[in-house]
């Protein structure tokens, strides 16, 4: 048995400095719990004032960041700008030269020669409309350009003013880099002069109209050959051929007028002649047919031997289709009159001329001519008689009377010739033409070269970045919430931020959008200007406006479209040749591809802006944040006054779309309003 404390007195005279917070039994005790709460409650508030700072802290950088945001924006809301109306620029012209195109091309075509003249107006009509919208539009995106700094520092201003609250309070600019424009817009200064495609549509109308002449002229022609060949009025050589040489089959065959040749007629009367020769004897016993019918083998030997001596394959040597002679002066201009034909022999001690040898008393002593016998070398016999009388008899006999086969080929014969002149000429006419449509495509070469090129090179203030400083000027004093006991009162001091965002294209949006409402829009547009052949100017508009960034893909296309209101017949060489010549001017034409991604502000290190720009970081840094204005409002109004100088108040017109055929136009407006909500 024990009495007292287990460990007996001595437990009581070592005591444990724990024993305050621990008792015997090994619990805590009243103490160490106080102690606990208050460790507790002090790092509670502690840490709440410690996140209340950090987050504070931190705020100011995303407003610099919003801040850069909101400057950046402005440009890209800029680019998509320009990029639309450098659009329609570019659009509109490339109307013009599609209406020239064919306009060009229908004066080269005589059965579209009437549709030229207004077709060349339509086109100036476009190329006019088209310098004054880019007029307009080079004025009001220089503007706006200027205007642009003022614009990126009033919207980041308005940003950094939008996040402040009565104890927060912060100042914030975006400043755009480069500061001033380097960008450069040549298709919106260069002035595209039509006269020069006017004069070679005028040239090439002029000539096209001479050309239809010639060829409505050698149609005439050619059909008035082709009747006097096939068809009967009262008679032709085909039935002449049938009923005098007795010929058929396939030397005399019937021919439609679309399949009949020139040659076909030829061949006929050498087929004719040679028969004729062959078959020829007098018709009766009397001495002077027996004469007439000697001067007659001889004319048929004659005229064989001449036309035989032709050929008019593809309508050519038209021109060597021999005349035959029809009267006695006829015969004395051709070989009949000079050649030596007749048979003479010396009878008395005179030379006497005979038709033929079978009924001289001699062989012949010599041939004459007739010639001879006329000037009285020889003298004519006086039964077998020869001499111009008998051969000019002969000669005009079946020529001059619509039943001879010498009258309808005198007809075929003289139209044959007339195609021929009128023929040679229109090749005279096509090669002037040629060199015509050759000068014409080298001048629709040039002013498309001044419509399609030089697209805007864009690097307005802002391209490189925009660097924005956020500055929160006054201190910032601890909740009262947060201020206890435990945690004193505490002030947050005053703070800069730094931050940048540069312009970024987004795969995933596309201005292409906004240049398919835009399209839509302009179908829309009433125009007093109306085209003909071609069935909607708004409507080809609107095609190469839609196709704007990829027209290197989609010329081809449309360029066939318009093209294809074209009809061609006839002889439309030169108007073919042009149109595949302009065709492929336009569709090889090194059209700029437009990259139509939406630029989208991102944020990026403020170095990478500065680097761009060729400056010091430190050098700038220093520079705006002593610049800084403390208070906003001022620093807005100056700001907003500067936008109003350069824009305007509620809206700003940017540019005037022109009304095709009117004086009037259609203007585009920025609205402006927005600004003064801020």
């Amino acid at each position: 048995m024990t009495n007292g404390c287990e460990f007996g007195i001595e437990s009581h005279t070592h005591v444990s400095p724990l024993s305050i917070f621990i008792s015997d039994r090994k619990g805590y005790t009243t103490t160490s719990i106080a102690c606990v709460l208050l460790v507790t409650l002090s790092l509670i508030f502690s840490l709440a004032t410690l996140h209340w700072i950090s987050s504070r802290a931190a705020d100011i950088q995303e407003v610099a960041d919003a801040t850069a945001l909101a400057g950046s924006n402005c440009v890209s809301s800029f680019v998509t700008i320009v990029h639309v109306l450098d659009a329609f620029v570019l659009s509109l012209g490339l109307v013009g030269m599609l209406v020239y195109a064919v306009g060009l091309v229908a004066a080269a075509v005589p059965i579209l020669n009437a549709f030229s003249p207004p077709l060349l107006d339509v086109g100036t009509q476009v190329f006019v409309a088209r310098q004054r919208f880019a007029q307009s539009a080079y004025a009001g995106i220089q503007k706006f350009e200027q205007a642009l700094p003022a614009l990126i520092a009033y919207n980041s201003l308005s940003c950094a003013y939008a996040n402040s609250s009565e104890t927060c309070p912060y100042v914030g600019l975006a400043v755009p880099y480069p500061l001033v424009s380097k960008s450069s817009y040549p298709a919106l200064t260069v002035s595209v002069d039509s006269k020069d495609l006017n004069n070679a549509g005028k040239q090439l109308r002029d000539q096209s109209k001479e050309l239809e002449a010639l060829e409505n002229e050698m149609s005439e022609n050619k059909l008035r050959a082709y009747q006097a060949d096939c068809v009967d009025n009262p008679h032709c050589m085909r039935s002449r051929s049938a009923d005098l040489a007795y010929l058929d089959g396939s030397y005399n065959r019937t021919y439609s007028y679309d399949e009949w040749e020139f040659e076909f007629a030829r061949q006929r009367a050498e087929s004719y002649y040679a028969q004729r020769q062959s078959m020829e004897v007098p018709k009766n016993l009397s001495w002077d047919e027996y004469c007439r019918s000697c001067a007659r083998k001889q004319f048929y030997s004659y005229a064989y031997k001449k036309i035989s001596a032709v050929t008019c394959q593809n309508d050519e040597n038209l021109f060597n289709l021999p005349e035959l002679p029809h009267n006695a002066d006829s015969v004395r201009g051709c070989e009949l009159y000079t050649d030596k034909l007749w048979p003479a022999s010396y009878e008395d001690g005179q030379l006497v001329a005979h038709c033929s040898t079978d009924y001289m008393n001699a062989l012949p002593a010599c041939y004459v001519s007739l010639q001879e016998i006329e000037q009285g070398v020889a003298k004519s016999s006086s039964t077998d008689a020869i001499n111009m009388s008998i051969m000019g008899k002969v000669a005009s006999a079946s020529t001059n009377i619509n039943n001879g086969f010498e009258y309808y080929w005198k007809i075929f014969q003289q139209a044959a010739r007339a195609y021929a002149k009128a023929q040679e000429k229109a090749e005279e006419v096509q090669q002037k033409m040629q060199e015509q449509a050759e000068t014409t495509a080298t001048a629709f070469d040039k002013a498309l070269a001044l419509i399609g090129t030089g697209r805007p090179h864009l690097c307005p203030p802002g391209a490189y970045g925009c660097v924005a400083f956020v500055i929160r000027s006054s201190e910032l004093k601890t909740p009262d919430n947060l201020v206890s006991s435990f945690t004193s009162s505490t002030q947050l001091p005053g703070g800069i931020a730094l931050s940048a965002a540069t312009l970024a294209p987004d795969a995933t949006d596309s201005q292409n959008a906004v240049l398919k409402r835009t399209a839509e829009e302009v179908k829309k547009l009433d125009f007093p200007l109306v085209s003909p052949v071609i069935s909607s100017l708004c409507t080809l508009w609107a095609d190469l406006l839609e196709n704007y960034g990829s027209l290197y893909d989609h010329m081809s296309s449309i360029t066939d479209g318009v093209f294809g209101s074209l009809s061609f017949s006839g002889n439309s060489k030169i108007g073919m040749w042009l149109k595949h010549k302009l065709g492929e001017v336009i569709t090889s034409f090194g059209f700029e591809p437009v990259d139509l991604r939406l630029l989208k502000p991102v944020r990026v290190n403020s170095q990478y802006v500065l680097h761009k720009a060729g400056l010091s970081q430190n050098d700038q840094l220093r520079a705006w944040i002593e610049k800084m204005p403390r208070d906003p409002q001022t620093f807005k109004k100056r700001y907003l006054e500067k936008l109003k100088k350069f824009l305007g108040d509620d809206s700003f017109t940017i540019a005037q779309i022109p009304k095709l055929g009117s004086e009037e136009s259609y203007p585009i407006r920025l609205d402006l309003s927005f600004l003064l909500e801020k």
